[in-house]
């Protein structure tokens, strides 16, 4: 059995190969990929859009890596021919595309006229109502503040020029897989009202190995840290934890969220640094006076990430839309009382007062009254991470999922 994997990224394993960084992107990728090399009767191919002039082909560990550069019209697509020399040099049974989300997925499943699985992992028709993250961006753009109105012509062109296209693109990948591999009820919504014919096949994450080898020690807590793993885009709802830290400030004056992803520093190269939704959220720090209780962690690596989540009083999964964030998991699974929006696929992941506690996402008070509860009751925080930790390792065990994959492979392939 031949399985050629598609991914947007170069996974960190295949990194070095090509001397190139180490992301800290992939990890489910990663993991399965692992796991299938030591599979039998498996032979496993990944192609990867890459920062590469030309198409190399590497192999490691029993895995076949092509390295396919991106295209020069569209940053989010390869070139055909790469992509039939890919086909022609690992002859696969089946396709497996990992994300609905670019370009480069609609051209591989566009030549590729063999078995297929499309692996969903967000939905951008999905996100889109969403994407503006509840900010009022019309309010925005006709604000008398020069650069909020900036912040909101980018994010109108940005939706207009470049998203909605994607949209598009999405739509007709979903309609050209001929099998779906998801995690939620949410994720099957999504993809049935585009393709209902397809057949559905269910198949959870592998997370990072970090998450399950280190476990929370509640000596080594931080008391009153709060965690929220991204602040990239609006729909990742960092403005409405803002708030809530706002407003448990004055009962708990020590209380400080940390923020992964990058540090919001001034930075002449980087207009986003000025204008956009990381500018946006630096205002509202100025606003609520929130410049001590705010960390800027930067971009952590797999073991500095579980490091810095298992050292968290509480985890917040703040997005205003997500299919199945694996940061919940992780965070799950090393026992830090969790928090969530409810919305997406999460339900699927903790259920309300006994894995996390749910809030609707753009309600801070109730996102600050769940910290509060959590910060207050060390029974609730020790209940709520017991059945946490129970939870994600049945969900994300690497065991039964592989085996789970396995089956949706000698399904399509029977």
């Amino acid at each position: 059995m031949k399985i050629l994997w598609l991914t947007g990224i170069v996974i960190p394993q295949a990194s070095e190969l090509i001397n190139g960084p180490k992301v800290p992107f992939g990890g489910w990728v990663s993991q399965m990929i692992e796991q299938l090399s030591k599979s039998k009767g498996l032979k496993i191919g990944v192609a990867m859009k890459s920062p590469t002039d030309k198409l190399l082909i590497k192999e490691k560990k029993n895995v076949t890596y092509y390295f396919l550069p991106q295209s020069k019209q569209n940053k989010f697509d390869v070139n055909k021919n790469d992509c039939i020399e890919v086909f022609n040099h690992f002859k696969p049974d089946l396709l497996h595309a990992e994300g609905s989300e670019l370009k480069y997925t609609n051209t591989f499943l566009t030549l590729w006229k063999g078995l297929n699985v499309l692996s969903l992992q967000g939905v951008l028709n999905g996100y889109e109502p969403y994407e503006y993250g509840g900010i009022n961006i019309y309010n925005n753009l006709f604000s008398l503040n020069l650069k909020n109105s900036i912040f909101a012509a980018l994010t109108i062109i940005n939706k207009k020029f470049v998203f909605n296209k994607r949209l598009v693109i999405e739509r007709d990948t979903i309609k050209k897989a001929k099998n779906i591999l998801g995690r939620t009820t949410w994720d099957r919504a999504n993809s049935y009202f585009y393709n209902p014919t397809a057949p559905y096949y269910h198949c959870a994450r592998i997370l990072r190995p970090s998450f399950y080898n280190i476990k929370q020690n509640t000596n080594e807590v931080i008391k009153y840290s709060v965690f929220i793993g991204n602040s990239a885009q609006p729909r990742k709802g960092a403005h409405f934890v803002f708030e809530a830290i706002a407003l448990l400030k004055e009962e708990y004056p020590e209380i400080k969220l940390y923020v992964t992803g990058n540090k919001y520093e001034k930075n002449i190269k980087d207009w986003k640094s000025y204008f956009g939704y990381r500018a946006f959220l630096q205002r509202m720090i100025k606003k609520l006076n929130l410049e001590d209780n705010i960390v800027f962690l930067g971009v952590l690596q797999e073991q500095e990430m579980a490091k810095q989540i298992a050292k968290m009083h509480v985890y917040v999964m703040g997005s205003v839309i997500e299919n199945s964030p694996n940061t919940l998991g992780e965070a799950m699974i090393m026992g830090v009382p969790c928090i969530t929006s409810y919305n997406g696929g999460v339900s699927d992941m903790a259920s309300d007062g006994k894995e996390a506690l749910h809030y609707r996402d753009n309600d801070p008070r109730m996102l600050a009254y769940q910290i509060k509860r959590i910060l207050d009751d060390t029974e609730l925080a020790k209940t709520l991470s017991k059945n946490a930790k129970l939870k994600a390792n049945h969900t994300h065990s690497p065991e039964k999922n592989l085996e789970d994959l396995l089956s949706c492979y000698r399904s399509i392939l029977s």
